[in-house]
């Protein structure tokens, strides 16, 4: 069981969003949402969830932590990686707090965490293939976002504008090119934007696409998949897509881009259990219904001050003591 003394506080910074938001495109072509979760949610969390992984590769780093960094699933996940101490991999699961009365709470008082419960769909656990001495990580992160399109960022304030495309496009039945393509905008002062998908090796790629009022522009690259448009402010009109693959063109319309960027506070490292641990939880305890969930998936609760020290862990694989 752990105490407050426990918990690992870290700082957030601005940089760190970039660092998830790179890695967050990436992850698009496997998108898998929860019912009821919308794209921009998704990656909200696939850019805090990126970015907590930065920072505890940083942190074990930084405090001389023995560690190693694997391809999760080189083959169909190959922007996804682990940590792996003392041959155990190590993956991180968290929860965001957007609250701003528990960011308050989480920043001015740790120790009220020691009385909450993460929740976890249950199939992720069952799914994933690991060994019984693998162990999970866990972890809370306060951040702010803009949920509508209405909480438009302050003067000055960074934003992300992202379009994400549609399945048949970002992640097709039959990998071949997506032959030509061309943008075409009404616009008068069109943003300049950002195109990214995957190349012909199917890796990822992008690049600066500059529209012009009524005028076709064809990217530079060929695409086997577009995944996401990427825009420093929201366009006001329509965006034409046509590619000589589709019969139709796809249509972009201004309601369909969201903001992603994580205005985060801090990442607090919590505790950790082992894969046994977990498969014993699974099989005694009947899962009980999240709040999030929107049908009747299973679930699995876990009482934060059940977990296990990280600073225990981690000063069996350093020269000192982890502080």
């Amino acid at each position: 069981m752990i105490a407050a003394s426990d918990l690992i506080c870290i700082p957030y910074s601005s940089e760190l969003t970039r660092a998830g938001l790179h890695v967050a495109c990436q992850r698009l072509p496997d998108m898998q949402r929860r019912p009821g979760e919308s794209t921009h949610a998704w990656l909200r969390q696939a850019v805090m969830q990126a970015s907590a992984e930065v920072i505890l590769r940083r942190y074990l780093h930084q405090h001389g932590v023995a560690f190693q960094v694997l391809p999760k699933n080189p083959f169909s996940r190959p922007a996804e990686y682990e940590v792996v101490i003392a041959g155990r991999r190590c993956a991180l699961l968290m929860e965001t707090i957007t609250r701003r009365e528990e960011i308050i709470q989480a920043q001015t008082e740790a120790s009220h965490l020691l009385g909450r419960e993460l929740t976890f769909a249950s199939e992720r656990f069952a799914l994933e293939q690991r060994c019984d001495a693998d162990l999970y990580l866990f972890a809370i992160a306060t951040a702010q976002i803009m949920l509508r399109r209405a909480d438009a960022p302050r003067a000055g304030q960074t934003a992300f504008w992202i379009y994400a495309f549609p399945e048949r496009w970002r992640r097709p039945q039959r990998w071949a090119s997506l032959g030509a393509l061309a943008f075409t905008t009404r616009m008068t002062h069109p943003p300049e934007l950002v195109l990214g998908g995957l190349g012909s090796e199917r890796s990822f790629q992008n690049e600066s696409l500059t529209l012009r009022t009524q005028a076709p522009v064809v990217p530079r690259q060929e695409y086997l998949a577009l995944t996401y448009l990427h825009a420093a402010r929201p366009p006001a009109q329509e965006i034409e897509i046509s590619s000589s693959r589709f019969s139709r063109p796809l249509v972009v319309a201004p309601a369909q881009w969201g903001n992603i960027w994580i205005y985060g506070r801090q990442v607090i490292l919590l505790g950790y259990l082992s894969r046994r641990e977990i498969r014993l939880s699974l099989l005694s305890s009947r899962p009980r219904l999240a709040p999030f969930s929107g049908d009747n998936a299973d679930t699995l609760s876990i009482p934060v001050h059940k977990l296990h020290p990280l600073l225990d862990l981690f000063q069996d694989f350093t020269p000192s003591r982890v502080r």
